[in-house]
């Protein structure tokens, strides 16, 4: 269960992000996570970059995307990139998690999810855990996936089978 506070945070945050994009969640449509990291983020944060690296050059190919808060800068893969822009539902959650990292851990070094272990905290205290949600509800707001079929989340927001099962179930447990 979220703790109040990230989970307030959370919401108004993303409130916020949907109405300075126009994006109106009920219309069920993808949200344009693409047109938002590379036109709105930079409008967010003058400072931020955007980095799409060869596959090889993100750590030896282990990551697919990395944010590095000293830098004001998400990396990605090229291949993470692309397939986002085609759709591919596992890319598009890399980047929703990546920009979770970003807005919600900016004050905070990274830690590298394959090194540390999160596992001796509560989940809602977990930057990776936090960044995790802040994407799944970006990409597929629960009030939304509370009357829809995994199969129609799937295909209305573009995004993978977990995602689409995860928060279909937070709909039906927070509702």
């Amino acid at each position: 269960m979220l703790s109040l506070s990230v989970e307030m945070k959370l919401g108004h945050m993303l409130k916020k992000i949907w109405r300075l994009i126009d994006y109106v969640p009920s219309k069920r449509k993808p949200f344009p996570i693409v047109v938002f990291l590379e036109i709105v983020m930079p409008i967010l944060d003058k400072k931020f970059t955007l980095e799409i690296n060869e596959d090889d050059d993100m750590e030896s190919g282990m990551l697919h995307g990395n944010t590095i808060p000293s830098t004001n800068t998400i990396q990605l893969k090229n291949t993470v990139y692309d397939n986002a822009v085609d759709g591919n539902g596992m890319d598009r959650m890399t980047i929703g998690h990546e920009i979770g990292h970003y807005l919600l851990h900016f004050d905070v070094e990274p830690q590298f999810a394959s090194i540390v272990s999160d596992y001796s905290i509560p989940a809602y205290k977990s930057a990776e855990w936090q960044a995790k949600a802040f994407a799944g509800e970006l990409l597929i707001p629960y009030t939304e996936a509370r009357n829809m079929s995994v199969k129609e989340i799937m295909e209305t927001f573009q995004v993978t089978e977990d995602a689409a099962k995860y928060q279909r179930e937070k709909a039906k447990n927070t509702c």
